[in-house]
């Protein structure tokens, strides 16, 4: 828990929290609240559309912790091959994304080829006037 602004926070961008929760507060309110969602007081209390209440209005972690538990059937396998993700992640995309990647790839690679193709004439050019120079100097 950040001491100066009391909310909970991960370190990096691709941190996560793990820890007891006793450990930062003492009850559910207090640990939304820490996250940062507004927690809604009743039932039946307004609830702008643009805030979001933590663990679907529950006051307790209980539930929570049971949720934890019990295995989810959405959760994908982890791949260590990152070639077989990769095409996983293709799979899932729609055509329209599918060929905004495949332009953008395309573009990459004419880039990388433009100045590899630019590098290797610059250096050819500057080896020709280094031996036009070496001839003049004899």
């Amino acid at each position: 828990m950040d001491s100066k602004t009391r909310f909970l926070a991960p370190c990096g961008v691709n941190d996560f929290l793990c820890g007891r929760a006793a450990e930062w507060v003492s009850n559910g309110t207090d640990f939304c609240t820490a996250l940062g969602f507004r927690v809604e007081v009743a039932e039946h209390s307004y609830r702008a559309a643009n805030q979001a209440t933590c663990y679907g209005g529950k006051g307790s972690l209980d539930h929570i912790a049971d949720s934890w538990n019990q295995p989810e059937m959405h959760q994908r396998p982890v791949s260590l091959n990152w070639l077989e993700e990769f095409q996983q992640r293709v799979l899932e995309m729609s055509f329209s994304e599918r060929v905004s990647w495949a332009v953008g790839g395309m573009v990459l690679t004419a880039g990388l080829l433009f100045i590899s193709k630019r590098k290797s004439y610059s250096r050819g050019q500057k080896l020709a006037a280094i031996q036009r120079a070496a001839r003049k100097l004899r």
